[in-house]
């Protein structure tokens, strides 16, 4: 039986939670032949492989074990896609999981569609167990095919790599790779294939359980402080992609909204809780104003000039220390309003702003 499914699933010494991954993955017996699960061991040190394996034993028409010598994140995506043989591709990364029932109905829903992209929502997960937020689609959406051209008309500038699935065909047909040896590359997995997107499809349940909070995570704060040069680079990989792709890609506006949403979040991450390097961080802002004064100039308008989060303007007209900006903010930012609220601002007001620009 053909594959309709591929999920590829970097993997470096996740020995503690690999088997909650794959085993979120065991279903019923119609549905594990649909489905191909690419376990890409990146020369871990643990015993990811031998719990890897395991399965592959077990569960062999479904799970397949690819060891490889360490090449970090972007290495194994690349790794998974040449060897895919399902009608999509899917990431799920080692330490997060699925929601089994909805995998159920997952796996059948993408089995009957012919969409370049499925979208499903996610659901995140602390260390505890306990769901401290979700992101993805709005529940209100129907179990159907959507022409590319409302994505961004639809605030889906929060659709990160644990929302998407593609048509195997179309990755390769743009022959997408992944940089490779660096963090944060996830970015490009939800940027580069949209403008070969033509229509998508949804999957209106949370499917993807993502672990937060965990211990040398991307998104831990000493990390994120670490590979600053990380989030530069790629952040200037897809700028210089949007300023060099003709406006007539498929969904042009869309891209220009998802990077802008970027641009603001790495300002806050700076000026409100403090990340990266002070230098480091003023060159970034500097290049970007000069290599893409458009992106830079929405970012401003759209998180505002006149109220609490006007840390994009004020830094760029250097009114704004960053000291000074999480002080006045640090009471507010303890305790996670401040953070959640201004992702809703910034969703809302990003739509808002393109529409009227329409």
């Amino acid at each position: 039986m053909n594959k309709t499914l591929t999920i590829i699933i970097p993997t470096y010494n996740m020995e503690k939670y690999l088997r909650r991954c794959l085993n979120s993955l065991i279903i019923d017996e119609e549905g594990m032949k649909l489905l191909e699960v690419l376990v890409v061991n990146d020369g871990s040190k643990d015993s990811s492989s031998q719990i890897a394996h395991e399965y592959q034993d077990k569960y062999p028409d479904t799970y397949r074990v690819i060891d490889k010598e360490n090449g970090n994140y972007g290495s194994c995506i690349n790794r998974g896609l040449k060897e895919a043989t399902g009608k999509y591709v899917k990431v799920l990364d080692a330490d997060d999981w699925f929601d089994n029932s909805n995998f159920r109905l997952y796996i059948k829903y993408i089995n009957r569609m012919d969409a370049d992209m499925v979208l499903s929502a996610c659901s995140k997960i602390d260390d505890f167990g306990n769901e401290v937020g979700e992101f993805g689609l709005p529940f209100k959406w129907a179990f159907k095919e959507y022409a590319i051209g409302t994505l961004a008309m639809e605030q889906r500038t929060s659709i990160q790599m644990h929302c998407v699935a593609y048509k195997t065909e179309m990755i390769r047909k743009i022959e997408y790779v992944q940089l490779e040896g660096i963090s944060y590359t996830d970015q490009l997995w939800v940027t580069y294939p949209m403008a070969a997107v033509k229509s998508y499809a949804v999957f209106n349940r949370i499917l993807y359980m993502y672990l937060v909070g965990r211990d040398g995570q991307t998104m831990d704060i000493s990390v994120q402080n670490k590979k600053f040069n990380d989030e530069i680079l790629v952040s200037n990989r897809i700028i210089d992609w949007i300023e060099e792709s003709p406006k007539s890609i498929i969904d042009y506006e869309y891209i220009r909204q998802k990077m802008v949403s970027r641009i603001c979040y790495m300002y806050y991450n700076h000026c409100v809780c403090g990340l990266y390097n002070e230098q480091e961080f003023s060159a970034f802002a500097i290049n970007l104003a000069k290599k893409t004064p458009g992106l830079m100039n929405n970012a401003e308008l759209i998180c505002g000039k006149k109220n609490a989060y006007n840390f994009v303007h004020n830094y760029n007209k250097g009114t704004l220390e960053p000291d000074n900006c999480i002080k006045s903010n640090q009471e507010s930012s303890r305790n996670g309003n401040f953070v959640k609220d201004f992702i809703k601002y910034l969703l809302n007001n990003i739509n808002n702003f393109y529409l009227t620009m329409r």
